[in-house]
């Protein structure tokens, strides 16, 4: 591939010293480039939207505009470790995002103190407001974006469970009908648990802006910044919502997520922490059915089962 037509759409030079490859994702191809001027920085090479056999989000844009437009609105919260975007560019049918090099360190041991501050940082992200005029009051985003290969349809609505069950499970559902992916009786076991939603989430909700997409493999250490965090699929949403793809996977240690409670609750008292184990629960299942869908059946009957026990 000739990164030169590439570099140079993302504001870049095209001639560099050195380049090598890291390891990324199934969508992008992820490079570190040497600049003439000994700069280091991170390329991340992906096919358009349809190319790449996804859905065009929104507004023409490209997963790679996703992801940059997902870490400058993180960025305006200053609340937490991300890498700064650098350039953006588009070359015939392929995008190349410019991301700053962050100086990583070894991840710490569970014990370290830096996993709480984490957890309180990742708190203060979900706490943060946007501005007068800016004040989220709706769950969703301006946009919509792809959680993996999986688009996500981010149109307002003002409540949460509205939004859960509109936006994020009646489409996975779809799809896995169409497809001929799901049984008559998992999909009424899910069914179920949409009807049964509203009434088991509370009405105080408030909308956060959340990474969306938060399992170990996309917080690294750094040396200046912490725990940081890369490739967002950001939205507003149930701050604890975050915390079902934290769980699923494991990777972070319990005074992480003490401390994120402790000071979510000093951020937004009680009422934010009300039903938490539900609302927890509920972004777990999110991402074992987005897994279902990526990956296939062998997240059904785990999917199904906490969907069962959810529903009551």
């Amino acid at each position: 591939m000739e990164l030169a037509p590439l570099l140079e759409a993302a504001g870049l030079p095209g001639r560099f010293r050195s380049e090598r490859r890291l390891g990324g994702g199934s969508i992008a191809d992820v490079r570190e480039i040497t600049l003439h001027d000994s700069r280091s920085v991170v390329i991340k090479i992906g096919l358009s939207a349809t190319s790449a056999g996804l859905r065009p989000p929104s507004g023409g844009s490209t997963c790679a505009h996703e992801e940059a437009a997902g870490l400058e609105r993180l960025a305006e919260t200053r609340a937490i470790g991300l890498p700064k975007v650098l350039g953006l560019g588009v070359y015939e049918s392929r995008t190349v995002l410019v991301l700053e090099r962050l100086s990583v360190v070894q991840m710490p041991a569970p014990s370290h103190d830096a996993w709480p501050r984490f957890g309180r940082a990742l708190a203060d992200l979900h706490s943060r407001e946007f501005g007068r005029n800016d004040v989220p009051s709706v769950f969703g985003l301006d946009h919509d974006n792809h959680l993996g290969r999986t688009p996500q349809d981010n149109r307002p609505m003002v409540e949460w469970s509205d939004f859960f069950v509109v936006r994020r499970l009646a489409p996975m559902r779809e799809v896995l009908r169409s497809t001929g992916r799901i049984t008559e009786r998992e999909d009424s076991i899910l069914n179920r648990l949409g009807s049964a939603i509203p009434d088991l989430l509370p009405k105080n909700v408030r909308p956060s802006l959340i990474h969306g997409d938060l399992w170990s493999g996309n917080v690294i250490a750094t040396e200046d910044r912490g725990i940081a965090l890369i490739d967002p699929a950001v939205c507003f949403a149930d701050p604890l919502f975050e915390l079902g793809m934290m769980r699923l996977f494991g990777g972070f240690p319990a005074a992480c997520l003490e401390a994120y409670v402790d000071r979510l609750g000093e951020n937004r008292g009680s009422v934010g922490l009300e039903a938490m184990e539900f609302r927890i629960e509920l972004g777990r299942l999110h991402h074992l059915l987005n897994h279902w869908l990526l990956f296939g059946r062998e997240y059904a009957a785990q999917s199904i089962s906490l969907a069962s026990r959810l529903a009551g």
